[in-house]
């Protein structure tokens, strides 16, 4: 994976040139990076994934860690396809974590549950199969919000080791007080309040009650 030096570079037009192929080859990588574990859309309606396979849930990526942009997944004659939403554009820092659904299908209608994958980067589209770790609820503008934080089944995209909400809150407490502030911020100052957290046991309850509605 080619990472980008972060201070602004003085380069030449030809240079420049190279820059940009450069660019566009790791974007093309990192699609690819979806593998047999990490499959990207767009996919028959049908063929969706389970939402949950033995211990592990599938979740489609919406939103990648480091964008601003959040992309709606629209059916579409039996098909998803991804659409840039400005509407949930952050107006903060981008977006720390990956954001996205579980696909709850029932009688051919998709019901997305939100939620957020602690992990490396993933390309909006792909979809990853992860294990719950936090209940999270809080108010958004007036309305009750509840959504699951996760962590990726596959190896390769976790990068924080975090197994249980006691590991996040006593071995990772900087990362966890971080993803609370910017998400208090995303959509301006004071548009979301009464934060609360539930540990992995209570998010896997809620999930599995909400399968079985």
């Amino acid at each position: 994976m080619t990472i980008l030096p972060e201070r602004m570079l003085l380069v030449s037009r030809d240079k420049m040139q190279i820059v940009r192929c450069l660019v566009v080859l790791w974007a093309a990588i990192s699609l690819c990076s979806c593998s047999s574990n990490v499959r990207t859309d767009p996919s028959p309606l049908s063929m969706l994934p389970a939402a949950s396979v033995g211990e592990h849930f599938n979740v489609i990526v919406e939103a990648s860690a480091g964008s601003h942009y959040r992309n709606a997944i629209v059916i579409e004659e039996g098909r998803f396809r991804k659409v840039r939403d400005s509407i949930t554009a952050t107006h903060f820092l981008p977006y720390p974590t990956n954001a996205g659904f579980i696909p709850m299908l029932k009688d051919s209608l998709l019901t997305p549950y939100p939620v957020w994958i602690l992990s490396a980067s993933v390309p909006a589209g792909c979809i990853v199969p992860c294990q719950p770790l936090a209940l999270l609820d809080y108010v958004h503008k007036g309305d009750a919000i509840r959504s699951i934080v996760m962590v990726p089944s596959v190896d390769s995209l976790d990068v924080y080791q975090i197994k249980t909400f006691e590991d996040l809150s006593l071995q990772h407490d900087g990362l966890k007080y971080a993803f609370e502030y910017w998400l208090r911020n995303k959509s301006g100052v004071g548009s979301i309040s009464r934060i609360r957290w539930g540990d992995e046991i209570e998010a896997k309850r809620h999930l599995v009650e909400q399968l079985n509605k």
